[in-house]
């Protein structure tokens, strides 16, 4: 798997090299220090884009659509220490797949990637503009456990492991509560089971 990861910190990409070869031992990270690296570096044997908010020159909105426009099929997931609803929401419309904070920790990090990767999108919960439900549906204790799991990031893989059932059955049951929940993806079941009670923040 190659990454290209966009930021404008040394010592961040150092440190990102090791959260990465968490996700596949065998990635080969490409590092770019601006948009303007990135381009050069950006075909279409990149199956993520990691890209910072805040880059010097052209910033990172405008360095997404970019990225956008070059690999329309390649995922870019938005890095920043600013967790701004008005910037998410423009991060989305232009197209990115995920938004993650630099505060988070390297499970969440990973979690979040591999959601992205599995073709979800990923929202920090506490910032997710989550539908309003006017009726959620009860869930089963069962599907309770996995949505407390996956709002901590876990892959349907590691949660069938924790909960020791096979992985269609738990793709099985977050398809249910996404259903119940009446939202659109993981990031958003999370936000609504912490402000329906069914768990707590993660």
């Amino acid at each position: 798997m190659k990454i290209l990861l966009v930021d404008d910190h040394a010592l961040f990409r150092a440190g990102m090299r090791y959260v990465l070869r968490e996700l596949d031992e065998a990635v080969e990270l490409l590092e770019a220090p601006d948009c303007d690296a990135a381009q050069r570096l950006a075909d279409e044997s990149v199956s993520l884009v990691l890209m910072d908010l805040l880059l010097p020159g052209t910033d990172g909105l405008r360095g997404l659509s970019q990225c956008r426009e070059r690999l329309p099929d390649t995922p870019v997931v938005m890095l920043s220490a600013v967790e701004d609803l008005d910037r998410v929401e423009r991060a989305m419309r232009l197209g990115a797949r995920g938004y993650i904070s630099k505060s988070a920790n390297s499970d969440t990090m990973l979690g979040a990637l591999r959601q992205v990767l599995a073709g979800e999108i990923y929202l920090p919960w506490a910032i997710e503009p989550a539908r309003e439900s006017e009726e959620v549906q009860p869930l089963t204790p069962r599907q309770i456990e996995v949505l407390h799991l996956l709002a901590r990031g876990a892959s349907n893989k590691e949660i069938a492991r924790a909960l020791g059932v096979a992985e269609g059955t738990v793709r099985i049951h977050v398809t249910a509560i996404l259903r119940a929940l009446n939202v659109r993806n993981r990031g958003q079941a999370a936000y609504a089971g912490v402000r329906a009670g069914l768990i707590t923040e993660p």
